[in-house]
């Protein structure tokens, strides 16, 4: 399915200011009004899953303390490694963690189809914390609670966190900093929930949160397809380690890499994105510094990782190389030397032979870049491709 609205995100920045708050909350639920409730698109179900999820939820509403349903939600969706009051009443529950099969993220009923998995006598899904965030929205949608997916961004420039970054970098460490991803409920006033405690936080959760992004649902989509595009990509690297390995489907998978990446990059753009932060300044009458959305982060970390041959080296180093190679290849990129292809590429080629399905995952993921584009254009499908 290709996204055919503008896709959008809307920001709420932190204020002491309850007034300044409360206007933006207004404005927020003006706009979003009309697709509170809706079922399709990101939210729309496989094979009746979510609805069997959601029926699980109206039992523990009716047979336990939580009657209301964000409570039943919660307790029924969280991961059930995490220290939590009570237990799942699924039959398969949730974990948290990554999944290494390929997961379907466009749909909450795609990844409500996720493989299961053995944890001792009983079998579990795992699911990361964005997934469970999609599905809960779907649950919750279809309970009547105007839900949307949200994140509450840091201040990246708080005295706080630059502390840490500081200290950090003295150690030879990088900081990796994520928002916190949960749901926005619309339901009476404001609330922000997610499915790892505490459960219920408030916005701002803490003094170094900046700002709150709010996914419409095209932007959810188009987001997901990113991440769709990011789990495919990782798969196909286990796949060389995870031998035997078939280089014909290796090329109908980067195919669909790429196709898929193109989906979620055209869909929800970086200026869409920024757009939302200059409106929600323009609300409030300030200038907002430094505020980021998903989309940025996901161009860096995803996109740029894909699409260039050193993002796709350092993805490869980790799972590949032994670890006296992937030591020096380290080395490499933190003595500033990484961007040097070349480089990294020569001393790939001279370490040990173990190497060879590195260079044979870089050679085949290297052609990612040439399918960023509709599959209906693409030539190598219609030269007798698939995907």
């Amino acid at each position: 399915m290709i996204i055919t609205c503008v896709a959008r995100s809307h920001f709420v920045f932190a204020s002491e200011n309850k007034p300044v708050k409360s206007v933006q909350f207004e404005k927020l639920r003006s706009i979003l009004s009309g697709s509170s409730l809706k079922t399709e698109g990101p939210y729309s179900d496989r094979c009746d899953s979510v609805s069997s999820l959601v029926s699980q939820v109206r039992l523990r509403m009716g047979h336990s303390g939580q009657k209301s349903p964000i409570d039943a939600t919660i307790a029924t969706i969280r991961p059930q490694n995490r220290d939590v009051p009570d237990r799942s009443w699924l039959d398969i529950p949730f974990v948290d963690g990554q999944s290494k099969d390929d997961v379907d993220y466009d749909s909450a009923g795609g990844i409500m189809h996720t493989p299961m998995t053995d944890a001792g006598s009983k079998k579990v899904r795992i699911a990361d914390p964005e997934s469970l965030m999609l599905l809960g929205v779907a649950v919750l949608r279809r309970l009547g609670v105007p839900s949307f997916p949200a994140y509450q961004h840091l201040d990246y420039g708080s005295p706080r966190l630059r502390e840490i970054a500081k200290l950090a970098e003295a150690e030879g460490e990088k900081v990796k900093l994520f928002p916190i991803s949960g749901i926005l409920t619309l339901e009476g006033e404001p609330g922000f929930i997610t499915f790892t405690p505490p459960h219920k936080r408030d916005f701002p959760a803490h003094a170094e949160i900046a700002a709150l992004e709010v996914l419409d649902d095209a932007a959810m989509e188009a987001y997901m397809r990113i991440k769709m595009a990011q789990n495919l990509a990782w798969s196909l690297l286990r796949s060389f380690s995870e031998p035997p390995f078939y280089p014909d489907c290796g090329e109908s998978r980067v195919r669909y890499i790429g196709h898929t990446l193109h989906n979620g990059m055209s869909a929800w753009s970086e200026k869409d994105a920024r757009r939302g932060i200059f409106e929600a300044a323009s609300t409030i009458d300030r200038p907002v510094n430094g505020a980021v959305s998903v989309r940025t982060m996901a161009e860096k970390n995803v996109v740029q990782t894909l699409i260039s041959q050193i993002g796709l080296i350092s993805m490869g180093t980790n799972a590949l190389a032994p670890e006296p190679s992937k030591k020096r290849l380290k080395e490499l990129v933190k003595a500033g030397l990484g961007y040097d292809v070349a480089r990294c590429e020569e001393l790939i080629a001279s370490l040990e032979p173990a190497m060879e399905r590195l260079m044979s995952f870089l050679k085949l993921a290297g052609k990612i870049k040439d399918h960023i584009h509709p599959a209906e254009g693409c030539e190598a499908m219609h030269n007798g491709g698939s995907n």
